[in-house]
């Protein structure tokens, strides 16, 4: 592909402040997708555009878009500190972007990996946002986190937590739910749920270990006296291995 083709691309993309889509750029460059595929995937590893599901951005919009989102998102928080996510479409809406759907949640996705937002099922909030819960959510969740503070590695799983708080399944499951989207509760592996405070302890235990030994499971396991399940879930999370999946601990 020519010279002209790229920098064609480059400046069509430039030119819209909102993003443009790959439909609209190969109407204006005379090619299909297929032809410019390659292209594409050139200018992106040499950050002169952003793709989203589509949706093309240079990266001074995208910056733009991502200041608006966030300032909008901490201003929304501010005004209602109870709510703890916020549809995405709403905040950039409200900023001007006539941005949503596929286009809006890659963008998002991008915000969380960079650290700056946390994405849930229902929605998003700031990532170290953290919401005023109703008296009855508040007794309830605290109620659950001493449990799981009781064991510092092996956390009892939810149905564990059910049986010992004598509460049904079904609410255990929707009040971690709503910690984890609160930032207090963190998932991270099938059924393994530790405090943010846990969090941040174990952190401290992992990585003083990394100083002395190459990190296993099985390594993690004893020197943590935890099993497999929550050694690979810690390794995962701690300390992820592009390309790989747990097994590779």
């Amino acid at each position: 592909m020519s010279e002209n083709t790229r920098r064609l691309i480059v400046e069509l993309v430039e030119d819209e402040r909102h993003g443009i889509a790959t439909k609209s750029i190969c109407a204006r460059v005379g090619r299909t997708p297929q032809d410019l595929g390659d292209v594409f995937e050139l200018l992106i590893e040499e950050g002169k555009i952003l793709g989203f599901a589509g949706l093309w951005l240079s990266p001074d919009a995208f910056h733009e878009f991502a200041n608006g989102f966030l300032e909008a998102l901490s201003q929304f928080h501010q005004a209602n500190p109870s709510v703890i996510l916020v549809n995405p479409e709403q905040i950039a809406k409200g900023i001007g972007w006539p941005v949503s759907g596929k286009p809006l949640d890659r963008m998002a996705r991008r915000l969380e990996a960079e650290g700056q937002i946390y994405r849930g099922e229902t929605g998003v909030r700031i990532r170290d946002f953290r919401p005023t819960l109703p008296d009855r959510h508040r007794d309830f969740l605290d109620k659950v986190k001493v449990v799981l503070s009781a064991e510092p590695v092996n956390t009892p799983t939810p149905h564990q937590i059910s049986h010992l708080l004598h509460i049904p399944a079904i609410a255990i499951d929707e009040i971690l739910r709503l910690g984890v989207d609160a930032g207090e509760i963190e998932l991270i592996g099938d059924g393994v749920f530790y405090t943010s405070e846990q969090m941040a302890l174990l952190e401290v235990q992992l990585r003083a270990l990394a100083e002395n030994h190459e990190l296993s499971a099985s390594y993690v396991r004893d020197a943590m006296g935890t099993t497999r399940k929550y050694a690979v879930a810690l390794l995962t999370h701690f300390f992820p291995r592009p390309d790989s999946d747990s097994q590779a601990f």
